[in-house]
C-alpha cells in the first residue's frame, strides 16, 4: 500500500470530483499501482449514486477491470494531446525547419492482445501550431490495401464527413510529468508517462494509452508492407531467468498444475531457485533434461 486516499466536501459529488482531481494528479513510477481501477470506480453511476455493497466489484467488473473504454469526446482529447506532444517533440529536433503543420496518422490498439496494425483505429491529424497553441483537425483514417508506386499520396482518403477540431494550449514542456488540458469548458488532467520517436504513452482517465504517431506517408507504406509481429504467449511457457544448470524437474507431460506450482529446480550464482507455473494447466512437454 503506498497510501490512502481522502477527500471531503459539502456533498458527495464534489468529494467524489475532489478525489477524481487527485487519481488524476497522483504521479507514481516504478511500482504496480490500482489508480486505473480506482479512477474508473469514482466516476462510475452505481458508485456515485451510492448503490454499492460488498459484491460491488463482482458484480460491476463480473471479467475484471480491462481499463478505460473511451467515448468519442474523450478519444479526441487523448488523439489531440498526443499530436500536439509529438509535434511539440518534432518541432524541437527539427528547430531549422521552421515547420508549423504536421499531416499525421495517430493509432490506437484498443485490444492490447491484438498487435495486428490492420485491427488499429486510425486517426488521421493536421496539426497546425501558432503562437497560443496547436489546433489538431482529425477525422477516421483507412490504412491501404496496397500501394500505388507512382503516387502515394492518393492511395488512401480520410473521411472529411466526420472532422473534429480541438485546440490545445501550449502551456506544457515536454519534461512535464502532469499536462493541463481544457476541453469544451471541462478541465482534463493527463500524465505523460512515455515518449519516443513514435509513440506517445499517455495517462488518461486513470487508464494508460500507449498512441502511435507518424507521418501519413509513413503510415502508409507500414500498413500496405508490414507484416504484424509474432505474438508469443510466453505466460503458457516456464523460462528460465538466467543460465543456469536444471538440478531437477517436478512433473512430466501430462501432468495437471496448478498457479504457483513447482516446475523445476534451476541452481544459478550458487543458489538452487524454484521455477513455478505462472498460471493453471496441463504440461504439454519437457524440453530440459536435468543434470545431477
Amino acid at each position: 500500500m503506498i497510501c490512502k486516499l481522502v477527500t471531503y466536501g459539502p456533498d458527495r459529488q464534489t468529494a467524489l470530483n475532489t478525489m477524481t482531481k487527485a487519481l488524476d494528479s497522483y504521479v507514481i513510477r516504478g511500482v504496480t499501482h490500482n489508480i486505473p481501477l480506482l479512477r474508473d470506480i469514482v466516476t462510475e453511476k452505481r458508485f456515485v449514486s451510492g448503490d454499492i455493497s460488498t459484491k460491488y466489484l463482482s458484480e460491476v467488473y463480473p471479467d475484471g477491470f480491462k481499463g478505460k473504454v473511451l467515448d468519442q469526446k474523450e478519444l479526441d482529447t487523448l488523439i489531440s494531446v498526443s499530436a500536439s506532444i509529438f509535434a511539440k517533440n518534432d518541432a524541437r529536433i527539427r528547430n531549422c525547419s521552421g515547420e508549423s503543420q504536421w499531416d499525421l496518422v495517430a493509432s490506437l490498439n484498443e485490444n492490447s492482445a491484438n498487435s495486428d496494425p490492420k485491427s488499429r483505429s486510425y486517426i488521421r491529424c493536421i496539426v497546425t501550431r501558432d503562437c497560443s497553441g496547436f489546433q489538431v483537425r482529425m477525422s477516421p483514417w483507412e490504412p491501404p490495401k496496397h500501394i500505388n508506386q507512382q503516387d502515394v499520396h492518393i492511395t488512401s482518403q480520410s473521411s472529411k464527413s466526420q472532422e473534429s477540431l480541438v485546440r490545445v494550449a501550449d502551456n506544457f514542456k515536454l519534461s512535464d510529468k502532469i499536462i493541463n488540458h481544457s476541453y469544451d469548458g471541462n478541465e482534463v488532467i493527463l500524465q505523460l508517462l512515455d515518449k519516443s520517436i513514435n509513440t506517445v504513452c499517455l495517462q488518461y482517465l486513470g487508464t494508460a494509452f500507449p498512441v502511435e504517431i507518424m507521418n501519413t506517408t509513413a503510415a502508409w507504406f507500414r500498413a500496405a508492407y508490414m507484416p504484424p509481429p509474432r505474438v508469443i504467449d510466453y505466460g503458457s511457457i516456464c523460462i528460465a531467468p538466467m543460465p543456469g544448470l536444471v538440478r531437477s524437474i517436478a512433473v512430466k507431460v501430462g501432468d495437471r498444475v496448478g498457479e504457483g506450482q513447482e516446475l523445476c529446480i534451476l541452481e544459478a550464482m550458487k543458489m538452487q531457485n524454484s521455477l513455478t507455473a505462472s498460471r493453471s494447466g496441463v504440461v504439454s512437454f519437457v524440453i530440459s533434461e536435468f543434470c545431477i
